[in-house]
Formats: structure tokens, C-alpha cells, sequence
């Protein structure tokens, strides 16, 4: 009983892994996508969003765009953010901080299974 347990737990263990970012496929036959698509994202990231504490002017001067890549793993998982362009570091971190907390993605397909993708992601922040 007990080497079951144990076999069980390093399983669960194995699991949480971060996915093989070696067998990643660049160009999958369906991308990765948030569950809902789009427009579900989109209300996410308004609902999700923590402004930093910036001096509030107008749009034009207070929009930045940061560009994030990450890993969606065969599970959805989200693994390995990185900042690929950078507005500014309050706006940058909101931005990673975001994509944590987002939901398990529906992952990208490959020859009809789920593959490892990397997808690149624009945050557009505004502040008014």
C-alpha cells in the first residue's frame, strides 16, 4: 500500500512539470487559444487588469503596449512568460502579472493532438 501511495504522489509530482519546450511546434495546424476566444479574453484582461500608480494624464501619453511570449503546454498550462518589448516597468510587470492569472488555455493542435506552442501576446494598456 504504501509504495502505491508513494508511486501516486510522484506522479502527481511529474505532472505539474513544466512541458518540453523542445518538442514546442511553431506552426501548429490550430494556435492556442483563451478558452471563449477573443472577446472572452478581451473582458478578461478588463476585468483582471491592476493599474499601477502613475500620474493620469491623457490616453495618448498614458498608453503602452508590452509584448509578452509564453509557452501553452499540451494541459493548457501557461509556462515560461517573457517581456519581448517593453513599454516602461510599471506597465511591463502589469502585464505578466495579468497572463499569472489567466485560466488554463485550450491548447494548440498538431495532426489532431495537443501540442506545446509559443504565442506572442500584445497588452494594450490605457489609462484615462
Amino acid at each position: 500500500m504504501k509504495t502505491a501511495l508513494i508511486f501516486l504522489l510522484f506522479f502527481q509530482f511529474q505532472a505539474s512539470a513544466q512541458c518540453d519546450t523542445s518538442t514546442a511546434v511553431d506552426f501548429p495546424d490550430v494556435d492556442a487559444q483563451f478558452p471563449g476566444g477573443t472577446a472572452k479574453m478581451k473582458k478578461f484582461i478588463q476585468q483582471n487588469i491592476e493599474y499601477p500608480e502613475i500620474k493620469r494624464y491623457d490616453c495618448f501619453l498614458n498608453t503602452r503596449i508590452t509584448y509578452l511570449e509564453f509557452m501553452v503546454c499540451e494541459d493548457g498550462t501557461i509556462q515560461n512568460i517573457q517581456l519581448m518589448r517593453s513599454s516602461s516597468s510599471e506597465f511591463d510587470q502589469v502585464a505578466i502579472d495579468l497572463v499569472k492569472k489567466m485560466p488554463n488555455w485550450i491548447p494548440a493542435e498538431f495532426n489532431n493532438m495537443p501540442v506545446a506552442t509559443k504565442v506572442r501576446l500584445p497588452i494594450r494598456i490605457c489609462l484615462q
